[in-house]
């Protein structure tokens, strides 16, 4: 943090000018509640605010999140088609989503014999339970269409693991299990994900599944 003109902010918001002028830019949501003399909802005065995310936990992938969670209150509906692709290299053509990701409320009991004991994280066969894929479009699905939302990096779960009981009370009882750890991936989509994986291949669904979205020229291509 760093006190500023009287307002105590983030040192990374502060932008120089090549005159040694300072600024600093301000989301909408957050002026617009100035000008109202409103405090921002997500301000550090409003204890909302948390800090940065650490790199360990940061950039996770929902299946990776699906690996380290502690409870299971909903399952997750991905719905997903292809874009025009416009020459891109389909390795590289996905690069968010757009639309909804639909939460679904779920009986915890069926899965609670996956959540026994006090190692981590899970094993790969929870996210069969909390996860599905729906593809709309003909043709194969290439499975590295679906790497970049769906990969699980046996690293990456290590340490974010290793994050959490060190530094989140919730996680202090729980160990690491390095056999666990050892059967993820190394980065790739769990079986477990793609063995569940469900096509439709209905043109007219598909095209309706477009309407209901905005086009964006940015997109590039990919899946949605």
């Amino acid at each position: 943090m760093q006190l500023t003109s009287g307002l105590l902010v983030i040192k990374a918001a502060i932008r120089e000018t090549e005159e040694g002028a300072r600024y600093m830019g301000v989301c909408y949501e957050c002026l617009a509640s100035l000008k109202r003399n409103k405090m921002p909802l997500f301000s550090l005065t409003n204890g909302l605010w948390v800090g940065d995310i650490p790199d360990e936990i940061a950039d996770l992938t929902i299946p990776e999140q699906m690996l380290l969670a502690l409870v299971y209150p909903h399952c997750f509906v991905f719905k997903m088609h292809p874009v025009n692709s416009r020459g891109i290299d389909p390795d590289s053509m996905q690069r968010g989503m757009v639309g909804n990701v639909t939460s679904y409320d779920m009986d915890t009991g069926e899965i609670i014999d996956m959540l026994e004991g006090r190692k981590m994280p899970r094993r790969t066969r929870i996210l069969s339970s909390v996860i599905a894929v729906t593809y709309l479009g003909r043709g194969h699905l290439p499975k590295h269409w679906l790497k970049s939302t769906f990969r699980v990096r046996r690293r990456k779960v290590l340490l974010a693991l290793q994050w959490l009981i060190a530094n989140n009370p919730l996680y202090a009882g729980f160990e690491v299990d390095m056999d666990i750890v050892s059967s993820l991936p190394e980065d790739d989509v769990p079986l477990e994900i793609l063995a569940a994986v469900r096509q439709e291949v209905d043109v007219s669904l598909l095209n309706r599944e477009n309407d209901s979205y905005t086009a964006n020229d940015e997109s590039g291509g990919g899946l949605t």
